[in-house]
């Protein structure tokens, strides 16, 4: 019998990132919100990216290790989406690290207003945490866009998430 498909897939194309990706895997692992699966494509990393992959996907059934010759970001996440099950698919890089809720309250939002698509702001850090610049997806502050037959922008702040 096959398993319950998750409510969302996190689909992360991996790269010869060894510096960042026990961090940008443990920010996912430690989700509040639990109904997911990991997705990592390792795309032919020649650093110990592959090694560190597959610590975790030993430890944590719900994540999955792919590995293939190297084809580049947008065919690595191909082939994660290829293998999904989840209702929603996130997409995650492999330099990047999320807070605890981040799932969670991406969930809610997209569900409470209907989204096909639910874009971020985000802070560009070094190596050490301190920010060198926020970007930001050109909406006001704690705003979503969404996209029915006019764009519309939907207030959710924090709270309401």
């Amino acid at each position: 019998m096959e398993a319950k498909a998750p409510t969302v897939s996190i689909i992360i194309p991996v790269y010869n990132v060894e510096k960042f990706l026990r961090k940008c895997l443990t920010s996912l692992v430690e989700q509040t919100f639990q109904d997911r699966e990991i997705i990592a494509v390792n795309d032919g990393s020649t650093d110990h990216s592959l090694d560190i992959l597959r610590e975790f996907e030993q430890k944590y059934d719900f994540i999955t290790v792919i590995d293939q010759k190297n084809r580049g970001m947008s065919k690595a996440r191909n082939r994660g989406l290829s293998l999904a099950r989840g209702e929603y698919i996130c997409f995650i890089d492999s330099d990047d690290y999320v807070s605890e809720a981040f799932l969670g309250k991406s969930l809610a939002a997209a569900k409470r207003h209907q989204a096909d698509l639910v874009i971020f702001d985000y802070d560009f850090v070094d190596e050490t945490g301190s920010r060198l610049f926020q970007y930001h997806a050109g909406l006001e502050p704690d705003r979503l866009l969404t996209l029915k037959t006019t764009p519309e922008l939907i207030n959710v702040s924090p709270s309401s998430c």
